[in-house]
């Protein structure tokens, strides 16, 4: 307690502030190649592909208006899906996202329901991959995603509830 030191609150500060510096305002979403008639497309991280929260990227109209073939190379991305020192089982979680070269979504997908609603899946694309057969008893409905895949499987019962969301990271 008689100990001076930085807490880790004021270096997030210090941090966010020179990344800001360092990186300005954009990031390079792509990084491609043109060879002849094929356009060959590699991720940079950035997260704002598709992400509901983040202003509209530019990527999906550049990609649909080239003439070219397009061919999405995951090659780049030599690392591993979590950061070090991340807990395996939190990976159904929203801060948990896995890390990959061209997230899209925030790699996340979006579950709601509001008052006399059906449930809203967003994105779309992932309805498929929901199975509300798995019924568990519990005060708070939620959607587990399987460890190896995207299977979703309901805990709880949505039906009895008002409202219910959820952000569920994917693979």
């Amino acid at each position: 307690a008689d100990k001076y030191f930085t807490p880790a609150s004021n270096i997030k500060i210090v941090t966010l502030y020179t990344a800001l510096k360092i990186l300005g305002d954009s990031m390079p979403a792509l990084k491609y190649s043109i060879k002849g008639d094929s356009l060959i497309f590699w991720g940079t991280g950035d997260p704002a592909l598709l992400h509901a929260n983040l202003p509209e990227s530019r990527v999906v109209d550049f990609l649909k208006n080239r003439p070219e073939q397009l061919f999405y190379c995951p090659d780049n991305f030599m690392d591993e899906r979590y950061g070090t020192g991340w807990a395996w089982d939190d990976y159904n979680y929203a801060y948990q996202v896995e890390k990959s070269a061209l997230p899209i979504y925030g790699n996340t997908v979006k579950v709601e329901k509001k008052v006399g609603d059906s449930l809203i899946i967003k994105p779309e694309y992932f309805q498929k991959f929901f199975n509300d057969s798995l019924e568990i008893e519990r005060f708070r409905p939620r959607f587990k995603r399987s460890l190896a895949n995207n299977k979703l499987h309901l805990e709880g019962h949505i039906a009895q509830v008002d409202s219910f969301k959820q952000t569920i990271p994917f693979k």
